[in-house]
This record gives structure tokens, sequence and C-alpha cells, in this order.
């Protein structure tokens, strides 16, 4: 979406983000990169682009300083600059025209302006999904402690209760017998509706479990 936002803004008729890879620039995403642009720009060298300068040629067929594959990617002029990427990662923003096309030192600046708002967002995102992560595994923490205090407990009343009623029926006692059946059907009710309730837990979207609390 970030893609997209700016290569509309810049007028652009694609749009691609790297991340640095040891030696090399991996392509994370893009927006309208054709098919054989996408295997050509795959992946790249790593250090074509200075990261404090940002790099702008209206003629890209004939920049020999530039890798092959960027020469050789069906565009004609092409703008990028440097991104923080999260964690501590160095990427490449990059705008490609098919036409010839003059940038403007304002366009420049603004570019630049969107190359750190794109690792702004990239690390929000980052952030957003970590704490999901943790939210998820103190859910199925939660879960786990209710199963121990509730259906654990219950499960093994109805063992302990099975053990009891065996044994009154071996040594004869009828009384005894009626009377265990009936904790042994009370208890296994009361088992299945706490197994019913955690998993209507389960089956419940994270915040709606929170408003019903």
């Amino acid at each position: 979406q970030a893609l997209t936002a700016i290569a509309t803004t810049m007028e652009a008729d694609a749009a691609c983000i790297y991340a640095r890879e040891g030696d090399t620039l991996a392509l994370l995403a893009h927006h309208q990169l054709p098919d054989a642009a996408q295997r050509a720009l795959h992946r790249l060298p790593g250090y074509w682009l200075d990261p404090a300068v940002p790099f702008t040629s209206a003629d890209l067929p004939r920049e020999a300083r530039l890798p092959y594959p960027l020469r050789h990617a069906g565009f004609c002029a092409c703008l990028a600059a440097s991104v923080n990427l999260p964690q501590a990662r160095q990427g490449v923003l990059q705008v490609f025209w098919q036409a010839p096309q003059r940038v403007a030192v304002e366009e420049i600046a603004s570019f630049t302006l969107f190359a750190e708002q794109v690792g702004i967002v990239l690390e929000n995102a980052r952030l957003r999904t970590h704490l999901e992560q943790q939210a998820i595994q103190l859910e199925r923490r939660r879960l786990a402690r209710d199963l121990h205090d509730s259906v654990t407990q219950s499960l093994h009343s109805l063992c302990l209760y099975v053990s009891a009623l065996r044994h009154r029926l071996q040594i004869g006692e009828p009384a005894k017998v009626e009377e265990t059946l009936n904790h042994l059907d009370e208890t296994t009710r009361q088992a299945l509706k706490e197994m019913r309730l955690l998993l209507f837990e389960m089956r419940l979207e994270p915040h709606a479990r929170s408003e019903e609390r």
C-alpha cells in the first residue's frame, strides 16, 4: 500500500523496496513491476547506492556505473533513496519511469521523506506483529492454566469416583454405590460445562473476549 501511494504521488510507473542481505539487496515488495523486471531486479549488488545521497537518472541504459539489471530492466528513468528497515537493516526504495523523466530537487526531497516514512511504517508493522504474537502466547498460557485448574481436576475427580464405585461394588455396598453415582454424575456435568466454556472462549476473537469480561 505504501509503494502504491508513493508511485501514485511521484507519477511513476513502478516502485519497489529492497533489504540488504549480506553483500546484496533482495527485493521485498513491489508495485507494478512487470514479470521480466521482477526477474531482473530480484537481487542486486548491495553497494551501488550511497546511503547518504539519493540517486536519480533520466537515462538508465547509459548509466555504466549501475548494476546491469538496473540498466536493462525496461525502464528509462529511476529515483532511489536509502531506507532504514526494522531490526537495524538497511534498504533501498526505488521508483521507475518508462519514459524519460527529469526529477526536480523538490521531488527528490519529498521522495527522501517518503523513504524515511516507509521505514517507520515497516517498523510499526513489525512491532504490531510482535505484540500480537505475545498476546497469542499469553492467551494460550491462560487457557492452559484454566484447563489445569478446572477440567483436569474434574477429570481427576472422575477417576477417583470410578475407583470408589468399583471398590464399593466389589464389597457390596449398594447405598454407597448410589451416592458415588450421584457425585460422578454431578462432576461429569460440571466438567462438560467447563469444557464447553473454554471451547467457546477459544472461538471468540481476542477483543470480543475482552469486552465480554
